[in-house]
């Protein structure tokens, strides 16, 4: 037989070809849609699990991140979205304690890594007005020397951060930087949190003095909280020699504002370092003052003030007269000139 004998090849089924393309293509609409049904029910599920974690209960709350981390990925991908975003967390907000918990124990899970500055600025801007203190520090002691983005996330939140701890965090960090000047002048007369605005003063502002901080300064002498205004003088006295401001530091001595013995001794304190004898009658009737209501007859916070001005250890029972009042009164005219509020009128 030839070549040409020989029988021709079988031709292609056509038809069993496009069936079994046709299964092929049925299959996978049957398993795009099975999976398509599979995701729309576990974003179901996680919009459902999400909205438990409004409950007032912490014990829904606890379901439902437990149902949310079973939910793999997704669950969890919806758990950070909630805690890390731009929106402050404010008490009252539905999602507050929710967002807390969870920030919690996202950190657990990331406090053994290696500290990044991108968590830092994470933390810094999509968790405002949780309490992140701790993990604030960690990071930044991981980070040391905060870069340009770091910087801009500190003058991006500081003044209005409503969490105290991140607030005084944000303070501390920027009163080290000489480029940051300018917010610190805003924190110590914005800043939501009186300690957060006493601390930009007195560590901020008493650091390399300068010309243009005598404005703020001013304005803030006469702020309504006391500590600010105590704060405020006790720089302008020491660092920029105004007179008016020792007079604050000595009305000062009289405060009955809470806290009024910090008060007390931040004004006895920076009179002590002015070594401003004017003040000695004054400071011998705050020590009395406060001997009186707490029945305690060394207060060291007040004697040392008066020990640098006077050159006398502090009266005791055993020794010198018994009261700082004393002693003044016993040398009367030798105390020279007095600032003393308390003073009867000539």
């Amino acid at each position: 037989m030839t070549v040409a004998d020989e029988p021709p090849a079988p031709m292609p089924r056509p038809r069993r070809r496009a069936g079994v393309l046709a299964a092929a293509g049925l299959l996978a609409v049957i398993v795009a849609v099975v999976l398509g049904v599979a995701t729309r029910w576990t974003e179901l599920k996680v919009r459902w699990h999400v909205r438990a974690l409004a409950s007032s209960d912490p014990d829904d709350r606890r379901a439902a991140f437990d149902a949310l981390d079973a939910l793999g990925d997704p669950g969890r991908r919806a758990i950070a979205e909630l805690v890390f975003q731009e929106a402050i967390a404010r008490p009252g907000d539905p999602f507050f304690e929710a967002r807390q918990e969870g920030f919690d124990m996202a950190w657990a899970g990331e406090s053994q890594l290696e500290p990044s500055r991108e968590r830092l600025v994470r933390y810094l801007r999509l968790a405002r007005g949780l309490e992140r203190t701790d993990a604030l520090w960690t990071l930044k002691n991981g980070v040391l020397f905060p870069d340009e983005e770091i910087r801009a996330a500190l003058h991006e939140i500081a003044v209005s951060e409503p969490n105290e701890g991140a607030a005084k965090f944000c303070c501390r960090v920027l009163v080290v930087d000489h480029r940051s000047r300018d917010i610190i002048r805003r924190l110590a007369s914005q800043s939501l949190h009186r300690a957060t605005r006493v601390e930009a003063i007195s560590l901020g502002l008493s650091v390399r003095p300068e010309p243009a901080d005598v404005p703020a300064l001013e304005a803030l002498v006469a702020d309504a909280s006391e500590d600010v205004r105590v704060a405020a003088a006790a720089v302008l006295a020491e660092h920029h020699g105004d007179a008016e401001a020792v007079t604050v530091l000595v009305d000062a001595l009289r405060s009955s504002q809470p806290p009024e013995d910090a008060v007390v001794f931040a004004a006895a304190a920076s009179l002590g370092r002015l070594g401003e004898r004017r003040a000695v009658r004054a400071l011998a009737r705050a020590h009395d003052r406060l001997r009186a209501r707490t029945g305690q007859s060394l207060i060291p916070e007040l004697d040392e003030p008066l020990r640098v001005l006077t050159g006398t250890a502090a009266p005791a029972p055993d020794g010198l007269p018994e009261t700082w009042g004393r002693w003044c009164d016993d040398r009367g005219s030798e105390l020279g000139p007095q600032l003393d509020p308390d003073a009867p009128p000539p």
